[in-house]
């Protein structure tokens, strides 16, 4: 039988991204998985004077979207440290969690005084995306995810999730404004995959 080009390469895809989905599953399974990162939010925490209660519970699972972003971001040409991607993040989690505006302002003109205000749009949707792929990974392992704080509590799926993000998001060069593009095959090929095998092994 003869595959044309376009079909190799659509078999190819989906073979790579089933491989990166099983390491995902795998990693989550491990539960083992802390980003580097996490310091970096509480330094924004500190330099900004904000709450410390919210940045303390959940200073992991915001971390878990620093590579990701910084990623997302560099691929649209923009050039960001992973302290500026957690200032960015601080003001999405902060406008989406509904906390103090004193706060969100604040941060605001820290962004404001980098030129990345004009990101925040972006970075909302792609965090805002996630939660329909949380929901999806979450009832595979029989959690009910129904909102950010839940992504951001259960740190053992979000961080192996951030990193698939990633590192898919490095290896296709998808940016921050693609984030349908990147989030769609994850999310079928995540819905779609069956964890039977993996439950045997653990």
């Amino acid at each position: 039988m003869n595959l044309s080009k376009i079909s190799l390469n659509l078999l190819t895809e989906e073979v790579y991204l089933q491989g990166m989905v099983n390491k995902m599953y795998e990693n989550i399974m491990k539960e083992e998985i802390e980003p580097k990162e996490k310091h970096l939010v509480k330094k924004v925490a500190d330099d900004f004077k904000l709450n410390a209660d919210f940045i303390f519970t959940y200073s992991v699972g915001i971390s878990g979207f620093i590579g990701p972003v910084k990623t997302l971001l560099e691929n649209k040409g923009i050039n960001v440290t992973e302290y500026d991607v957690t200032l960015l993040l601080m003001v999405v989690f902060y406008v989406l969690l509904a906390k103090s505006d004193d706060e969100i302002k604040k941060l605001m003109q820290g962004l404001k005084d980098k030129n990345l205000d004009s990101e925040v749009k972006p970075v909302l949707r792609f965090v805002t995306k996630t939660v329909g792929l949380f929901k999806i990974i979450g009832k595979k392992f029989g959690l009910a995810i129904q909102s950010l704080t839940d992504i951001l509590a259960f740190t053992f799926l979000s961080i192996p999730v951030m990193n698939i993000i990633r590192d898919l998001a490095d290896h296709k060069g998808f940016n921050i404004d693609r984030v349908d593009d990147l989030l769609m095959g994850i999310t079928l090929s995540a819905g779609a995959y069956t964890l039977k095998n993996l439950m045997k092994k653990k």
